[in-house]
């Protein structure tokens, strides 16, 4: 019986372009702490070898409990991500030079969507987004290994969270909207809709960034992984000390 090779190897090959973005990168393990594809494919752009790990994390953190906003919440729930799978693999042979998670929370008003539960459901949604704008919030995680730092394991943990408005177009006929619910694209995503297919043509005008609607914003993405990378302890405090001092001299 042939048996799959493994997602990581000892010569993970990474891109000419991603050596030169990121040449502290390259021959590392990359960890994407998702199975969403999408989000595969928008991290493939930038020319990195990512091994897959999906989270084991159930995302079912209580609003109320934790008294968080929809865009807290995101950032809650990509954090937790990330730190389920870097405990699961912090003692592996080769431990990972980066890990990044993601998620993404729609807002309607005061509502937020999630997967449609049934097509009646999803038709619903849909006329509920129609010509209404809503927001997109998408939280992303990355975190590096890291020595120096004064607690094992040491890593470096930092966030981002980038909003955007989008708006359906308002003259949008049920047709259209059953037409898109029968072809089941969005049935299983979040707010009914999957912009990077066929359901941009339901998508009128968007404010932000497209790629975090998809899934993961690549360009504060890549600022975040030059932020863990580059980390500087010492650094981070001597400026700590600094401002203690003007503290005092205030």
């Amino acid at each position: 019986m042939s048996v799959a090779p493994p997602s990581y190897s000892d010569t993970p090959t990474t891109s000419p372009t991603a050596a030169q973005l990121f040449p502290t990168l390259v021959g590392q393990r990359i960890i994407l702490c998702s199975s969403s594809p999408r989000r595969l494919a928008l991290l493939t752009q930038l020319g990195l070898p990512v091994e897959v790990i999906a989270s084991g994390f159930e995302e079912n953190l209580s609003k109320s409990d934790y008294d968080l906003t929809p865009w807290e919440y995101a950032t809650a729930t990509a954090t937790e991500k990330i730190l389920a799978v870097y405990r699961s693999v912090a003692n592996d042979r080769h431990e990972p030079r980066l890990l990044l998670a993601s998620d993404t929370i729609i807002l309607c008003g005061h509502q937020i969507l999630e997967k449609p539960t049934s097509p009646d459901a999803h038709l619903a949604m849909l006329k509920q987004l129609r010509g209404v704008p809503h927001k997109v919030f998408t939280a992303v995680a990355a975190l590096a290994p890291n020595d120096e730092m004064p607690v094992a394991p040491g890593y470096v943990l930092r966030t981002h969270l980038a909003e955007t408005t989008v708006t359906f177009d308002a003259s949008l006929s049920d047709d259209v909207l059953v037409e898109y619910v029968k072809s089941g694209e969005g049935s299983d995503k979040a707010g009914g809709y999957a912009i990077q297919g066929q359901g941009a043509v339901l998508v009128d005008k968007i404010e932000g960034s497209y790629d975090a609607v998809v899934g993961l914003p690549l360009n504060a993405t890549y600022k975040l992984i030059h932020e863990v990378l580059n980390y500087d302890i010492y650094a981070a405090q001597d400026g700590e000390e600094e401002e203690d001092e003007g503290d005092e001299e205030a």
